[in-house]
């Protein structure tokens, strides 16, 4: 993702947007008129803005991230007492000199984002027939001098007006750039958006500057949906092939923003891939999946804002061939170029098939020992569950030494789809899986390892203990703790902090701050474990 990018006048952090490849093309196709076109646009609009943190308002509804919805709040409001100061030998410009609908592009030219989205808005300003409106560029929380001076780049057909003391900004609510309304010539604002300015964006501002009023649009009408890459229509045979170990190199351009590889595989191997920008402001993006088209993972930034490489680590599900595409942040609609690496590592072989006597009961409340080595490097033991039940699996050394048994341990499902791998638990090398829910009736396969499996190097005696929990009721509002009160009201807190998987956040627990929120996007199916832990002081988490 681009660095150093949310600016609440200052500064603006933004994210990533995907969609679905031919989901809005397959739901345009059922279009029928301007309300069916403009939910279309609407839902391609929204799951990109909730990639980039972005949110867009119209009269119909609420796109993308509500956190950063504030200029939203002036939509069907009508501006209309504001004069601009001409740039660079334009006039001035009043209500009065609007002819048609007009996107106000919000900038200043030390704006990270603003200079990324730059070039987008500047190509719809020299096209106007293209669009159904006409593009100012309005320049806020700057100095005229630095302004004139980024603007001597671009062509001297654009629009560009400065806002004296910040006006227009004030009064239209906008807080952080770049911030786009769309403004009718009457002064009401059609529509408000915070955040990159793509043709996404702006083919969605182009259907309500044509339809002023019309459509509506609700997330929740769309449960499926997820916001992913938006990748077109990949020939798997056309794909690149990589060997395990063996980099691959390209250069990201506007021309060719992604490149496919494939790669044969076996069921349970554990692959790492990673995609690394070599000595350029690429931002790179991954995706890996299987030959029919099943995302496997995709990933941004290792660390947003610090390290921009992206990672997936996945445990292929069956053999075969698989994808792993190097592409950039928002592909087609990305912004930045330049030179990668993408490396597929093997991490662990497949897991041996085992002959059914080697499969030994285990039941809830239960312990059981084994022995793993050179000979044994794994074993299986198979338990009964329902959907619901709450388990925990606990592997420990029966002789706790050093240089002894480095433990593994995965959970296999009814489907033999592997629901979780463990590798260290918080105490040490042996395994804890703790409070996961069984989501189906059925037999379950618990593989106690020693980390490597037939390569490993460890060795030793094990206990496998299996014990089942129900979990607490959730209480009525107000009975217990302060976030059941906000659950069960349906609000969020103001404070309310983003996490990402895999990327772990810290923070304090005081007297005048009792509790941190966290919100997280997921996709149906995903399995997850999220863990809270004291790291001084006398603290009690409670999660």
């Amino acid at each position: 993702m681009p660095g150093s990018r949310f600016f609440t006048r200052w500064l603006m952090v933004l994210i990533l947007v995907a969609l679905l490849p031919g989901l809005v093309g397959q739901t345009a196709a059922r279009a029928q008129g301007p309300e069916d076109e403009i939910e279309a646009l609407a839902l391609r609009a929204h799951l990109q803005d909730l990639r980039t943190y972005g949110s867009t308002a119209w009269v119909g509804g609420l796109l993308g991230d509500p956190i950063n919805a504030a200029a939203g709040s002036v939509v069907g409001q009508k501006l209309e007492s504001w004069t601009l100061s001409g740039m660079l030998g334009d006039d001035d410009t009043t209500l009065a000199n609007l002819s048609r609908p007009t996107l106000f592009n919000f900038w200043a030219s030390w704006c990270v984002p603003c200079q990324l989205e730059f070039p987008d808005v500047v190509a719809m300003s020299i096209a106007p027939d293209d669009h159904m409106f006409d593009v100012l560029f309005v320049n806020v929380f700057d100095t005229p001098a630095d302004a004139q001076a980024y603007l001597a780049n671009y062509p001297d057909e654009l629009k560009t007006v400065l806002d004296p003391d910040d006006k227009l900004a004030a009064s239209a609510g906008i807080a952080s750039i770049p911030t786009s309304l769309l403004i009718d010539t009457d002064g009401t604002v059609l529509a408000a958006h915070t955040g990159f300015m793509t043709p996404t964006i702006g083919r969605f501002f182009d259907a309500v500057a044509a339809n002023p009023g019309v459509g509506s649009f609700d997330a929740a009408d769309y449960p499926d949906e997820v916001a992913q890459a938006d990748l077109p229509p990949l020939d798997v045979e056309a794909a690149a092939p990589i060997e395990f170990g063996q980099p691959a190199t390209g250069t990201i351009s506007e021309e060719n923003f992604m490149f496919p590889y494939r790669f044969e595989g076996r069921a349970g191997q554990k692959i790492s891939v990673t995609l690394d920008a070599i000595e350029s402001d690429l931002d790179p993006y991954l995706v890996v999946m299987a030959a029919d088209g099943t995302r496997l993972g995709e990933h941004d930034d290792i660390d947003p804002g610090v390290i921009r490489n992206s990672v997936v680590e996945v445990t292929l599900p069956a053999d075969g061939m698989y994808i792993a595409i190097a592409t950039r942040f928002l592909e087609a609609e990305g912004f930045e170029v330049g030179d990668f690496r993408l490396t597929v590592t093997l991490e662990t072989d497949s897991l041996p098939q085992q002959p059914v006597d080697s499969e030994h009961t285990l039941s809830y409340g239960a312990s059981v020992t084994g022995t793993l080595n050179d000979d044994q490097p794994e074993e299986r033991w198979t338990f009964t569950g329902q959907q619901g039940d709450v388990i925990t699996l606990e592997m420990t050394r029966v002789f706790d030494e050093p240089g002894g048994l480095d433990g593994y341990m995965l959970l296999i499902g009814p489907g033999n789809e592997t629901l979780i791998e463990m590798d260290d638990g918080p105490d040490g090398l042996m395994p804890l899986v703790k409070n996961y829910e069984l989501p189906a009736e059925g037999t379950y396969t618990v593989v106690a390892a020693r980390f490597g499996f037939a390569n490993g190097l460890s060795a030793g005696d094990y206990t496998l203990t299996l014990s089942s929990a129900g979990l607490p009721a959730a209480g009525e509002p107000g009975e217990t703790a302060s976030g059941v009160r906000w659950l069960a009201a349906g609000e969020l807190p103001p404070d309310l902090r983003r996490a990402t998987y895999n990327d772990p956040a810290a923070g304090a627990i005081s007297s005048e701050d009792a509790e941190d929120w966290y919100m997280f996007s997921g996709r149906a199916g995903d399995i997850l474990t999220i863990r809270m832990e004291s790291m001084g002081g006398d603290l009690d988490p409670f999660l």
